[in-house]
């Protein structure tokens, strides 16, 4: 029954391979010798049951050991710690800190590369950039940009984005923060929609009309209390008077460039 004794070698894999070496071939010979014997006592069935109660037993002896073995190494790892406690703390120490580290990394890994941007259909979702030789990259510049719309033949629709800081001032409060100055149409490109009020349309493009600020979540909230009635309310940016027109929500990821 050469299946039989294959599938008991591949089982005996599950010891170590100390235990292997030891006592493996004489393992295999008693198996194949109780297999005989049982194939001729008790026939087909019998030599089945044996080959499942060996199986098992081996399963069982392997586990045992790798327990045995497990226990010999804790036991090992006390003492010497008994023996060297200070350079036991360094190990222990170094190795949170290494943990850590690799923690955090994958943390950020995850947060910027592997997850998802929070935009239906954000597979077909690209960023552009602008290079020079010798220069980090930096955001397309606005006449690059109106090219790329008339040149198009790929992507459906542009919208352009630069992150930016300003000082905006409400009621004599002046405060810096950061934002992005986006084209018309970056909402629409990203298919998302306000908590409140609207976000950009084609209107405030258009000459001698005021700029429109929508409001981030966190920015709404913080410093306006979550009032709904900002909406219509004059803020000056960098001394421009400005009229907010909207607020996005608190999942919307702030991304600089993107297309579509």
């Amino acid at each position: 029954m050469p299946f039989a004794d294959q599938l008991f070698a591949f089982v005996l894999r599950a010891a170590p391979q100390a235990f292997r070496r030891t006592y493996g071939a004489q393992m295999r010979r008693d198996f194949r010798e109780g297999l005989r014997e049982e194939r001729e006592a008790g026939g087909s069935v019998g030599a089945f049951l044996f080959v499942l109660r060996a199986c098992a037993d081996v399963l069982l002896s392997g586990w045992g050991e790798y327990g045995a073995m497990i226990l010999r190494d804790l036991a090992f790892a006390v003492r010497s710690m008994r023996k060297a406690p200070l350079f036991s703390v360094v190990v222990i120490a170094t190795l949170a800190l290494a943990i850590g580290a690799n923690a955090t990394a994958f943390s950020i890994l995850r947060a910027v590369v592997l997850a998802p941007l929070p935009y239906p259909q954000a597979g077909r979702l690209v960023a552009i950039d602008g290079t020079l030789e010798g220069v980090a990259a930096f955001a397309v510049p606005s006449l690059d940009l109106e090219a790329f719309r008339k040149e198009n033949r790929t992507l459906r629709a542009f919208a352009g984005a630069r992150d930016t800081t300003a000082l905006w001032s409400y009621r004599g409060r002046v405060r810096r923060m950061t934002g992005v100055n986006a084209t018309q149409d970056l909402f629409a490109v990203l298919a998302v929609r306000p908590q409140l009020g609207r976000f950009f349309t084609e209107a405030d493009t258009h000459p001698g009309a005021k700029p429109a600020v929508v409001l981030s979540d966190a920015f709404w909230r913080h410093n306006f209390g979550a009032d709904p009635r900002i909406i219509g309310t004059q803020l000056r940016i960098d001394g421009v008077a400005s009229t907010v027109v909207g607020s996005r929500r608190a999942d919307w990821s702030n991304r600089r460039r993107a297309a579509t």
